[in-house]
């Protein structure tokens, strides 16, 4: 395995994935001329079939941005209720140092969660903003985000890292 391989499977095979994307970087990198991947490839298989897409309007109000965060690296399948979800969230660690795929930022408004967005790698972070039908996955600058949020409490964006994913 290549150096570069290494480096990039650390980051994008984190949640229990790195074996996979070693196989999936290093035959890529065997392709004569080369072969552009898009890092959505990359992603975490909740991402790859979420992004740019709606909710059902029969489950949207569970499909938020805090559901997304907690099933990121998979097991959403039992993300059905919203205490569960918030029981998933309060496993989370704060974060102050460098960013890794995967870490989540909160955002609170008047000592109230608001939003949940998960990094993904330079500024770009993977979200549903509201459990709303009309409302798709997408992904977002981390500026973009505060924005929509604009009335945080101060230090009201605290990025988190889930227990075991260091």
């Amino acid at each position: 395995m290549t150096r570069s391989v290494g480096l990039h499977a650390r980051w994008w095979g984190r949640g229990g994935r790195r074996r996979d994307i070693e196989t999936l970087l290093r035959s890529v990198q065997r392709v004569e001329g080369g072969y552009d991947l898009d890092a959505v490839h990359l992603l975490p298989a909740l991402v790859r079939a979420l992004a740019y897409t709606y909710p059902a309007p029969e489950v949207a109000a569970e499909r938020d941005c805090f559901w997304t965060a907690a099933g990121f690296f998979g097991g959403s399948g039992s993300l059905t209720s919203l205490p569960h979800i918030e029981r998933e969230m309060k496993r989370l660690r704060r974060v102050d140092g460098p960013l890794q795929l995967g870490d989540v930022l909160l955002l609170a408004s008047r000592g109230e969660l608001v939003h949940a967005a998960v990094y993904v790698a330079a500024d770009v972070y993977f979200t549903k903003n509201g459990g709303h039908f009309s409302v798709p996955w997408l992904f977002a600058r981390r500026d973009d985000l505060l924005e929509l949020y604009d009335d945080l409490d101060p230090g009201g964006a605290v990025h988190y890292r889930w227990p075991g994913l260091d």
